[in-house]
C-alpha cells in the first residue's frame, strides 16, 4: 500500500510538470531584437530601454550596469517587466544593458548593447513631471507636486492654471527642490501643471503639461431596487440591481448568504451576481466610491429569501 501511495504521488508531481510543459511555448531559440539605446552616444538621460516583444513571453528580465558587465561597478537595474519597454533616468556615464523574455517553463539568452551618455547643456534636457499621476483625482486639496532632478539645474520654475492654457496662472513659482507644496483654492475643478529648469545660462523647454482633478464630493447613498425587500421564493442564483450613480463610480456589494459569513466585492456595474441554498436568507448593501476614492454611505440593508 505505501508502495502504491508513494508511486501515485511521484506521478501527480511528473504529471504537474509535464503541464507547464505543455501548455508553456519553448522560447529558448527566440531572439531579440534591440531599439533603444542602440550602442550609440546618447544626449538624453531618460533613456527609454525598448525591445521586441516575444510570442509567448510573459516578462523580460532586464539588467543594466556601470560601466558594463565585464567589469561592473554599479548595479543600475535588475527587475521584472511585463512590457516592452522601461523608461528610466540615468544622467552621464558609460552603461550597458541586457534583457531576456521568460514565461513559466522557458526563457532565452540575455540580449542588450552599450551606450553612453554624455553631459549635456540643461537645454537639451526634459523635465520628467512624476506625481500626481496624470488624469487623476484627488480628494484633498493639499497636493505636492514632484518632478525628476535635472544635473546642472538650479531651479525650477512650476506653473499651475485651471484652463490649459496658463494665461490666467493659480500659481508661478520657482524653487530649488523638486517638489513643490500646494493647497488648490477651488474645488470641484481640474488643475493644469507644468515644469521647467533653469540654471542661469540656460533653460529647459517646458514640461509635459499633467492634470488632476480635486474632488471634493461625498458620492449620495445608494438605492437599491432588486430584488425588493423581503422578497421570497426567489431563485437560488440572480442579480442583485441598484440605482446607477453614473460613469466614474466602483460600487461595494455587501452581502451575507444563509449563516455564512458576509462577503464584499467590488464592481463598477450597477449590478451584482448572488448564489445560494433553498430556505437560505439573503442580507445585502451597496456603497459607492468615486474616482478620489471618496467613499459614500451605505445603502439601507435588504433582505430575501431564496425558495
Amino acid at each position: 500500500m505505501r508502495r502504491f501511495k508513494f508511486l501515485a504521488i511521484a506521478l501527480c508531481i511528473m504529471s504537474l510538470a509535464a503541464c507547464t510543459e505543455i501548455f508553456e511555448k519553448d522560447i529558448e531559440d527566440k531572439e531579440i531584437t534591440i531599439y533603444t539605446p542602440s550602442g550609440k552616444d546618447s544626449l538624453n538621460y531618460t533613456q527609454t530601454f525598448w525591445w521586441s516583444q516575444i510570442d509567448f513571453a510573459t516578462s523580460y528580465h532586464l539588467q543594466v550596469v556601470s560601466p558594463d558587465f565585464s567589469a561592473p561597478q554599479k548595479m543600475i537595474l535588475d527587475t521584472i517587466v511585463k512590457t516592452n519597454r522601461f523608461p528610466y533616468y540615468l544622467g552621464p556615464g558609460n552603461f550597458e544593458w541586457k534583457v531576456r523574455a521568460m514565461n513559466g517553463a522557458y526563457k532565452t539568452k540575455y540580449f542588450g548593447n552599450k551606450f553612453k551618455i554624455d553631459t549635456t547643456e540643461l537645454a537639451l534636457q526634459i523635465v520628467n513631471l512624476t506625481s500626481p499621476a496624470n488624469g487623476t483625482s484627488q480628494n484633498s486639496s493639499s497636493i505636492i507636486f514632484t518632478w525628476n532632478k535635472l544635473l546642472g539645474a538650479k531651479t525650477y520654475q512650476i506653473q499651475i492654471d485651471t484652463n490649459g492654457r496658463f494665461n490666467s496662472l493659480v500659481k508661478n513659482e520657482f524653487t530649488q527642490a523638486v517638489s513643490y507644496p500646494m493647497t488648490l483654492p477651488v474645488t470641484n475643478k481640474t488643475y493644469y501643471w507644468k515644469v521647467r529648469a533653469l540654471n542661469g545660462k540656460d533653460t529647459t523647454d517646458w514640461s509635459t503639461v499633467y492634470n488632476i482633478f480635486w474632488d471634493n464630493t461625498t458620492p449620495p447613498k445608494i438605492v437599491l431596487s432588486v430584488p425588493s425587500n423581503n422578497a421570497v421564493d426567489k431563485e437560488t442564483s440572480g442579480t442583485l440591481q441598484w440605482a446607477s450613480l453614473g460613469s466614474g463610480y466602483t460600487y461595494y456589494v455587501t452581502i451575507k448568504v444563509g449563516s455564512n459569513a458576509s462577503v464584499v466585492s467590488s464592481t463598477t456595474t450597477n449590478s451584482y451576481s448572488y448564489s445560494g441554498a433553498s430556505g437560505q436568507n439573503v442580507q445585502w448593501s451597496v456603497y459607492a466610491v468615486n474616482s478620489a476614492n471618496t467613499k459614500g454611505p451605505a445603502s439601507d440593508t435588504w433582505t430575501f429569501k431564496i425558495k
